[in-house]
């Protein structure tokens, strides 16, 4: 008798994308939406939209229109299936990294305090906070008035780049590495949670610590995995259980640091804390900074937490799966 070690839980085909990016502030973004409905309308227009915002100001700056100088930076990518097959944009970018990763320049394997024995971009100083504003200025690519684009629209803007799917999604972060923390919230609450980052990043900031990263936000469909994130109740037939705030969808909110950021790991640690406080915020399991342990109200969060458990313990029966994680968290 064996142990089932990995599952495929569906396969398809690779697609093609088409990517839009622009360029605005934070401010300009939440405002351009009269409320919640409007902005789940719109995210819900596309197949898929990320953006990265900076979460400290910009000490100056202005792109394709937009002041950034003052203001938060905010590019957001719009995202299409497409039939077509050619490929646009991002080859230089891809080729550049892979050449100055053969060097041993770049640092996407540096340790998270950085490397002192060896140079790397990514050996920043303390106060290098304006990286956080060039990575988030850098992702949009016009600037944005806050239009209400439909899928129609884009027939009209020339597209920035187009690739097989598994090839648009791995953008940024190339020349620094990085880590972080992740958060879910119902979607509902984007604004306000980011808000929340943001504040929090400028307490940190005011006390010495420093945000090297923008802050990545994606949207994610609702799950039936009861112990993921993204987990909402379903109904009978198997649909979204439209009463639970989750089933309209989940925001992915990743707090970024990049590799050799001096106290970058304790700056995200205080986010955590803080973030935890909130009445209902879920982790990402393999994104933390190890500051949820058995106290956390796992069975709040979660509502079927106590049938995860029970599955959990039958299959654990001999202590297979156990580990230093699990026993922090309360799973024996």
């Amino acid at each position: 008798m064996g142990i089932v070690y990995s599952a495929i839980i569906g396969l398809r085909n690779f697609y093609w994308l088409d990517e839009w990016s622009f360029i605005s502030t934070w401010d300009s973004f939440k405002s351009a939406f009269a409320g919640s409905d409007e902005m789940i309308a719109f995210v819900r227009r596309w197949d898929t939209i990320s953006l990265l915002v900076s979460p400290v100001k910009a000490a100056k700056g202005k792109k394709d229109g937009v002041t950034l100088k003052g203001e938060y930076p905010c590019s957001f990518a719009l995202r299409l299936q497409t039939d077509q097959r050619r490929t646009i944009g991002g080859t230089f970018v891809d080729s550049l990294a892979k050449a100055l990763e053969k060097v041993g320049v770049i640092s996407g394997n540096a340790p998270a305090e950085g490397d002192p024995d060896r140079f790397k971009f990514a050996d920043l100083k303390r106060d290098d906070s304006w990286m956080a504003v060039l990575a988030a200025k850098q992702g949009g690519k016009r600037g944005w008035e806050g239009e209400k684009f439909t899928a129609d629209d884009m027939a009209e803007i020339p597209i920035k780049r187009r690739n097989k799917c598994y090839k648009i999604f791995p953008k940024g972060g190339k020349f620094f590495g990085g880590y972080a923390i992740e958060l879910a919230f119902p979607i509902r609450r984007a604004f306000a949670m980011m808000d929340r980052v943001i504040e929090l990043a400028e307490r940190n900031v005011g006390d010495g610590l420093f945000h090297t990263a923008p802050v990545a936000i994606r949207f994610v469909q609702p799950s039936q995995a009861y112990a993921s994130p993204q987990y909402s109740r379903h109904r009978p037939d198997g649909t979204p259980d439209p009463s639970d705030p989750w089933s309209e969808g989940t925001v992915m909110l990743e707090v970024l640091m990049a590799k050799g950021t001096e106290d970058g790991a304790q700056a995200l640690a205080l986010v955590e804390e803080a973030m935890l406080r909130e009445p209902d915020v879920r982790v990402h399991w393999g994104l933390s900074m190890d500051r949820v342990d058995d106290s956390y109200p796992f069975a709040e969060r979660y509502p079927m937490w106590s049938r995860f458990v029970t599955t959990f313990r039958r299959f654990n029966r001999q202590g297979t799966f156990r580990n230093s994680f699990t026993d922090r968290i309360g799973l024996r």
